[in-house]
């Protein structure tokens, strides 16, 4: 159930559960494990609390297949260590592709400005 799904539906699910009783506070204070100042959570990208909720729920999952297995599984700080990890990871492939995506559109707009302006040279 939980394999096949990617840590952003994982933990977009989660949030919208969290979010029906606990406040956004709640919520923040329970993804991150460690304090970070506004400014900090402004300047740079951080990964959404959604991949974070999903990666540790993943990460879960993935023990409790362990443990069903006769197998030892991580502990808990492991877990959320492993999940928060997941989640930037998957945060900065997304971040790539956005890049990747700007560059291309980039080369777009230069190709049609140069386009425009041969046309423009050759009504003169």
């Amino acid at each position: 159930m939980v394999f096949g799904h990617s840590l952003h539906i994982l933990g977009l699910n989660a949030y919208n559960v969290l979010g029906q009783v606990a406040s956004q506070c709640t919520i923040t204070e329970f993804v991150w494990p460690f304090p970070w100042s506004a400014p900090l959570r402004e300047r740079y990208p951080w990964p959404p609390e959604e991949f974070v909720l999903g990666g540790i729920l993943q990460q879960y999952h993935e023990a409790f297949e362990f443990a069903e297995a006769g197998q030892e599984a991580p502990g808990r700080d492991e877990l959320i260590i492993r999940g928060l990890r997941a989640a930037t990871e998957a945060h900065m492939t997304e971040l790539r592709a956005t890049i990747e995506g700007a560059q291309y559109v980039q080369e777009r707009v230069e190709e049609g400005l140069r386009f425009v302006a041969e046309a423009s040279e050759s009504n003169e």
